[in-house]
């Protein structure tokens, strides 16, 4: 089953950020652990969190070695705690959007400005590169 969707979600005074239900079910089916590892991607001009469930990890567990992580866990009540550095690499604070990755394999939890400006201008370049397809016919 594919991550799907994107979502908006509020921390509470504990930094508690609620994860959709949508996004726990998939990686409940994929794993009996409630929870996922989160890895910062600081490789964009716009930081963000990419998240892997236990399944999607263990495929590939090179990625333990070569990015630092964290296994963020879930409560029953479906939230998470983000660790303080991984709020400040990420630009976390009240909200945050949840989002599935362009895979469907993965999630991503951004800044909601972040997400917004990077996801507008990622939709313009589209356009401008279609239409130039378009006049060169």
């Amino acid at each position: 089953m594919p991550y799907t969707g994107q979502y908006t979600s509020s921390t509470d005074d504990r930094r508690r950020l609620v994860i959709p239900a949508e996004i726990r079910s998939v990686f409940m089916q994929r794993s009996p652990y409630p929870g996922f590892w989160a890895v910062p991607d600081i490789f964009k001009s716009t930081p963000y969190l990419l998240c892997y469930d236990i399944a999607y990890f263990e495929k590939d567990k090179k990625l333990i070695n070569k990015r630092q992580t964290e296994f963020c866990k879930i409560d029953s009540q479906g939230r998470t705690v983000l660790k303080e550095w991984l709020e400040t690499i990420a630009h976390i604070r009240e909200q945050a959007v949840i989002a599935a990755s362009d895979d469907c394999e993965t999630f991503e939890i951004w800044n909601p400005e972040s997400f917004k400006e990077t996801h507008e201008k990622t939709a313009l370049e589209k356009i401008v590169a279609a239409a130039r397809r378009i006049i060169r016919v």
